[in-house]
């Protein structure tokens, strides 16, 4: 929404918050979540061939959001932007896990198991998710795929040593 906004205020436009409704409703993004909050809340259900192509196309967008952030990756260099795709890093490995700790310890208190598991996922790479966006609103492309390169590659140790950490807590 908020590149929606800004994309509408560098346009002039007058309607600004018209234009950034129109394009949230016909956002891909935006529509499959929408649905799925009106089909249970109206009680109607979806028909078995519509589910199951919503499946098959489901199952396929990750592996081909994958596949187009690899088809970017391998035509850039990493270094671009490589202190932001860092920083970026950085937060979402380090700092994002660590302020979910202190959120579900002393904020929320939840039970062990359910506590290790919100952070872990919050620790967690970047999804290909960002790239998509990124690509699509044509912002930080570069820096949002060496994000989630080196984001991913290094998980590998600091989802390891969270698992360790936390495992007692289990």
């Amino acid at each position: 929404m908020l590149i929606e906004l800004d994309v509408a205020r560098e346009a002039g436009g007058k309607r600004i918050l018209r234009d950034v409704g129109a394009s949230l409703v016909k956002n891909p993004i935006v529509i499959p979540v929408a649905l799925a909050l009106v089909f249970p809340l109206a009680g109607w259900s979806v028909p078995a061939p519509v589910a199951k192509f919503c499946d098959l196309l489901g199952n396929s967008a990750g592996p081909c959001a994958l596949f187009a952030l690899g088809l970017f990756v391998a035509t850039q260099s990493l270094r671009s932007g490589l202190g932001e795709a860092g920083l970026i890093t950085f937060v979402k490995l380090i700092v994002q896990p660590l302020v979910t700790w202190l959120l579900v310890t002393y904020v929320f208190k939840l039970e062990p198991i359910w506590a290790v598991t919100t952070v872990l996922v919050s620790a967690l790479p970047m999804g290909a998710t960002c790239f998509v966006l990124a690509q699509r609103y044509r912002v930080l492309v570069g820096t949002t795929s060496s994000a989630t390169l080196l984001s991913t590659a290094l998980s590998v140790i600091t989802v390891t040593l969270l698992l360790a950490a936390l495992g007692p807590a289990i």
